[in-house]
């Protein structure tokens, strides 16, 4: 274990995959009482199929850095039927926007309480700066949006990648129909990204957990957090 040497210091455990994110893991680290977050970073990645959190405390935030094994995404040779769900990319900015800030106030709503401050804030920022720089697929359901998946190009220690920032869903899908949507998604993402894929995913977020396992990504890092 150590701690970073900068103004953002923070306590970095670099370790072998373990078999499990569980709260024994979160015990078993040198982790100071008085430091609120701590970077584990993995030897080598891991299967994100895995190391799907399982019964680690919601007094901590858990975010996964997961990413593809390769450029672009390759689309399984079979997806799920559409069970009437539709896609398409925005048709303005203006639609683009309203959409975003729908799914923003569906995911605070419903998991505002085991996010970070920083977080939250976060999501308001990337709307603002780079929301604009964004290639969107809004999912709809009967005419209604129903979620939407963003790409941005971003860069992490000077490697390109395509960052999926928006991976969410809005209420009222069967699950015949999000795993619809899904597969439209994954026709999409194949399409559309061209570098390595990168994705943050939460501890809780078990549906966006369990369709990027199912595309194989793997984890590199994950960030704890102590929540209040």
């Amino acid at each position: 274990m150590k701690k970073n040497n900068s103004k953002n210091a923070v306590v970095v455990c670099r370790m072998a995959a373990p078999r499990r994110l569980d709260n024994a893991l979160v015990k078993s680290l040198d982790w100071p009482a008085g430091e609120e977050f701590i970077r584990i970073i993995f030897k080598a990645p891991a299967a994100l199929a895995k190391l799907i959190p399982s019964t680690i405390s919601s007094r901590y935030m858990v975010r996964l850095g997961c990413y593809s094994t390769g450029k672009g995404l390759r689309a399984p040779a079979k997806t799920p039927a559409a069970a009437g769900i539709e896609a398409r990319p925005p048709e303005n900015f203006a639609e683009h926007m309203k959409v975003h800030k729908q799914a923003r106030s569906f995911f605070m709503k419903t998991w505002g309480s085991r996010l970070t401050a920083g977080l939250k804030t976060s999501f308001g920022d990337f709307e603002k700066k780079n929301l604009a720089k964004t290639n969107s697929l809004i999912i709809f359901k009967k005419g209604k949006p129903a979620g939407i998946y963003s790409l941005f190009k971003m860069e992490q220690e000077g490697k390109p990648y395509d960052l999926v920032a928006w991976h969410n869903h809005l209420p009222g899908l069967t699950p015949a129909e999000r795993r619809g949507a899904q597969g439209l998604a994954i026709a999409w993402l194949a399409k559309n990204a061209k570098r390595r894929l990168a994705v943050g995913l939460d501890g809780f977020d078990k549906v966006s957990l369990d369709f990027f396992s199912g595309l194989g990504f793997v984890v590199t890092r994950v960030g704890l957090t102590r929540l209040p």
